[in-house]
């Protein structure tokens, strides 16, 4: 199929990997043959660096609900199922033989080669000349943002993926295959790329596009990394580089990180939450990072995912529908029904174009066996077919208070100067705040809810359950679920999904597989 570090030295170091085409005008220009000389050429080949996370095939985003990467770890949560024939995810049979998808066009784990390309494009620009020192410094940091992006997504998922020395990665002669690091070693790496990269990012108010790296983004993505993985996992990682990384100050980080986001004095809570997600809203200032998509290039498909086919609402809009995710019934069933998430962005019942009333107690009807739709997106006057011109929001200011809530429960063994935090959004979605009588255990429970039901399909509930133990739990409560088949212990290690037998077996032998599997 691929021996993959020859096409990781070759290929990607030339942005033209065949399993995922850029466009021609951005594909050669890291060659020889056509390097970058102006700013402009420059921009172009960042923009290939961007690439993998613009929705297009074969990226971080591409296809399905939310993109590859986002889908399959929801889909094996409680807050997301499927009508097609997915049981792999949903009733957690993924093994290292069904992880690749072929047929789809998609290969979540072999998504760690754009991070050479991040990589290979930092190594040829420090050497140009054309553009100032003070443009290459910029592109630089955007670079390696990108690369930490990718890096912590896969790593929520997979655990730490191949990286290729920096040093290595323009030495063609260099035919190493290596290995995977430990998880603080990874995570060591993300952080210093990002540290390296944040004093020369723009402050997001200098920006016009939350889709291009920015000091809010790196901040979010070292957050987010810190809050990957149980605190089992952080008390055995130990010390890398003079830096201690426990469950303690894995919540240090976390609380750090999240007050830098705060500090930057550009977010805030939008009044409404179905404006967050309103596509006359965009680019208000809740969200963080989104995923900019646009129809006829790499449309946003979330309606065709998720919208029945007999809701007004596809006729009128004309989307061209496949039915495929629900919000599960035992979810919805778990939200206050005075909770304005519940009454205004999900689904439970409609009258269809046929004068057919549609719900739950209709087993007639395919949309509501599986669940509720989750309709958290408005719909586009201008969606064609299948895609709409949404934005996919990645990160928003929501889960900066639910993290600081989270952390300040955690650092001081109670929640009461916690609770504020949570309010944010449960105040705006019109429920009374909680009475100040929990521990810190039943906290917990309280801030796990609340993020299941504030950012249900926005790709964080896997690593969420993962973080609070929780997912074996609630995996096994899935009717036809394999979890507890040789699962090992509580934690089970089916909380991180597989690398795929190929790899493994074309990887010189050095690519270790997740234990389990």
């Amino acid at each position: 199929m691929r021996k993959i570090y020859y096409i990781l030295a070759n290929l990607l170091l030339l942005c033209s990997l065949s399993c995922c085409t850029l466009n021609k005008e951005d594909s050669s220009l890291l060659s020889g043959d056509v390097f970058p000389q102006t700013k402009k050429d420059w921009e172009a080949a960042l923009n290939s660096v961007y690439e993998p996370l613009a929705g297009r095939s074969g990226g971080l985003f591409h296809g399905m609900l939310m993109g590859a990467m986002t889908t399959f770890p929801e889909l094996a949560t409680d807050v997301m199922d499927c009508y097609w024939n997915w049981d792999r995810f949903d009733k957690h049979q993924y093994n290292n033989s069904n992880m690749l998808w072929a047929s789809e066009n998609l290969d979540p784990f072999g998504q760690y080669k754009f991070i050479t390309r991040a990589q290979a494009f930092v190594g040829r620009i420090k050497s140009a000349d054309g553009i100032s020192d003070e443009v290459k410094n910029e592109m630089i940091a955007e670079a390696k943002t990108a690369q930490a992006y990718m890096m912590f997504r896969l790593y929520s998922v997979f655990g730490p993926v191949p990286v290729i020395p920096a040093d290595k990665v323009l030495d063609t002669t260099d035919m190493t295959f290596y290995p995977r690091s430990s998880d603080a070693e990874y995570i060591g790496m993300i952080q210093k790329l990002i540290e390296e990269a944040l004093p020369l990012l723009k402050h997001p108010s200098e920006c016009t596009d939350e889709s291009r790296m920015n000091q809010g983004i790196a901040n979010m993505i070292l957050m987010k990394t810190f809050m990957v993985g149980n605190a089992g996992l952080w008390d055995k990682m130990g010390d890398i580089n003079g830096k201690k990384y426990d469950n303690r100050t894995r919540w240090e980080a976390v609380k750090q990180y999240a007050q830098a986001i705060i500090d930057l004095k550009y977010y805030e809570m939008q009044k409404t939450y179905t404006s967050v997600f309103s596509i006359s809203n965009q680019h208000n200032h809740e969200i963080i990072y989104a995923v900019s998509l646009k129809v006829g290039i790499n449309g946003n498909e979330y309606h065709a995912h998720v919208m029945p086919a007999l809701h007004p609402d596809t006729q009128k809009y004309k989307v061209q529908t496949s039915e495929g995710y629900a919000l599960p019934w035992n979810f919805v069933d778990s939200f206050d029904k005075n909770d304005k998430r519940y009454k205004e962005n999900i689904i439970t019942s409609f009258v269809g174009i046929d004068g057919l009333p549609y719900n739950r107690d209709n087993t007639d009807a395919k949309t509501f066996k599986k669940g509720a739709v989750p309709f958290k997106y408005d719909m586009d006057p201008n969606q064609v077919g299948e895609s709409s011109n949404h934005d996919f929001v990645v990160f928003r200011y929501a889960d900066v208070m639910l993290a600081m809530a989270e952390a300040l429960n955690e650092l001081e063994g109670n929640p009461e100067n916690a609770y504020q935090w949570l309010e944010y959004t449960r105040g705006r979605a019109g429920l009374t705040p909680y009475a100040h009588q929990d521990d810190q255990e039943r906290f917990r429970e309280k801030i796990l809810k609340e993020r299941g039901f504030e950012l249900f399909l926005e790709g964080h509930r896997f690593m969420d359950l993962v973080r609070h133990d929780k997912f074996v739990e609630y995996a096994a409560a899935t009717p036809g679920s394999d979890i507890l088949t040789n699962n090992m212990g509580v934690y089970g290690y089916k909380t991180r999904f597989p690398i795929p037998i190929d790899y493994i077996s074309e990887y010189g032998g050095v690519l270790n597989q997740n234990p389990g599997y």
